[in-house]
């Protein structure tokens, strides 16, 4: 009887750690409102989408064109994104424009895409961080956005426009803090980029030590050709998202990327995700022959073998539940975070290592 009264007066076991819920989207739907970043110090401005968590339980799927607010813009987009191999790029959006916010207050993260992606580059993992409670401000870099890319008018790869980059993450944090759609938690926010988008999140983390964590994908943010990061300089909580088959940066790139996480200042993770391709993490994965590296058949980087990239939105959903739940790990404290980092997902794709 005493056991059984005993029994009957303990505590519930705790429910088994849910790895999904960092991969699927989280308890608010999500919003996007549009601002002009105007850096006047540097005579430029740009737009900038914030993504929030919103307060009304929308039901919302459009296409990712509507994102932009010119016609003539969004229909070049659309008519990119339709041309593009199917399943590919991902094509639509689950955020309502100018929706009401969630009451909050919410973290934030700065995001530069990769390198001619522009707004769209890192939208998966924006609107999955978002529907988890964080506001993501990203930008339309000057003279580097998905429509120089549709227009042939790219600006060149060079240090003074790697590190204009890290200077357009920083405007966005400045806009953000005084003009965020959502309210914010004051001074908790982190930076992450793609491509060259890495090397801009590590500009702007090695100058800002409000800066609580970095995520860099598919690019060393410290990088020989581009110098405008020495990751000495950077402290906080650092992950390294490796696609093996990197055929941009290569594998001198992803050694690059694993000796940086050896040498980081802890805690840091190194994330590496087999048959995965540079634009694996990216809405704009083959709108272009240039960001076809991610989506179909191609040669590994690593031994010139034909292979199949790992499933578009597979690699988006990796990338960006890789992102949320290290940021909620090392940001805000959550334990379930670091747990999903050690199980690495998909277990037949992804390997870790934390130090």
């Amino acid at each position: 009887m005493i056991l059984l009264l005993a029994l009957a007066c303990s505590p519930e076991a705790p429910a088994p750690f849910d790895p999904t819920v960092f991969e699927r989207p989280g308890p608010y739907p999500v919003g996007v409102v549009e601002r002009v970043v105007d850096d006047t110090a540097r005579g430029v401005s740009f737009p900038l989408l914030i993504w929030y968590p919103a307060a009304d339980a929308y039901d919302a799927d459009f296409p990712v064109a509507d994102l932009y607010s010119d016609p003539a813009e969004s229909a070049k987009v659309q008519a990119a994104f339709s041309a593009a191999p199917e399943g590919c790029p991902g094509d639509r959006s689950v955020a309502v424009q100018n929706a009401p916010s969630a009451e909050g207050p919410f973290p934030f993260v700065v995001a530069s895409p990769c390198t001619g992606c522009g707004r769209l580059g890192l939208l998966a993992v924006a609107e999955l961080l978002a529907s988890h409670g964080w506001v993501v401000a990203s930008p339309e870099p000057p003279d580097d956005g998905l429509i120089d890319t549709l227009d042939g008018t790219s600006a060149d790869l060079t240090d003074e426009l790697a590190e204009a980059r890290g200077l357009d993450l920083a405007a966005a944090r400045d806009l953000v803090i005084a003009e965020s759609p959502a309210p914010l938690r004051p001074g908790v926010y982190a930076a992450m980029g793609h491509s060259l988008g890495a090397v801009a999140a590590g500009h702007l983390t090695m100058n800002d030590p409000g800066v609580r964590a970095a995520v860099f994908f598919a690019a060393p943010p410290e990088n020989p050709l581009l110098p405008v990061v020495d990751m000495a300089l950077i402290t906080q909580p650092s992950l390294f998202f490796v696609a093996v088959e990197d055929n941009s940066i290569t594998e001198l790139g992803n050694e690059l990327m694993r000796t940086q996480h050896a040498e980081a200042t802890p805690p840091s993770w190194l994330v590496e995700v087999d048959d995965a391709g540079h634009w694996s993490p990216s809405n704009v994965n083959g709108v272009t022959e240039g960001f076809m590296p991610g989506c179909g058949d191609d040669e590994r980087q690593t031994n010139g073998q034909p292979f199949t990239y790992m499933d578009p939105a597979l690699g988006r959903q990796t990338a960006a539940a890789t992102a949320l739940a290290f940021l909620q790990a090392t940001v805000l404290e959550d334990a379930r975070g670091q747990e999903y980092l050690a199980l690495g997902r998909p277990t037949e794709l992804v390997t870790t290592e934390a130090r």
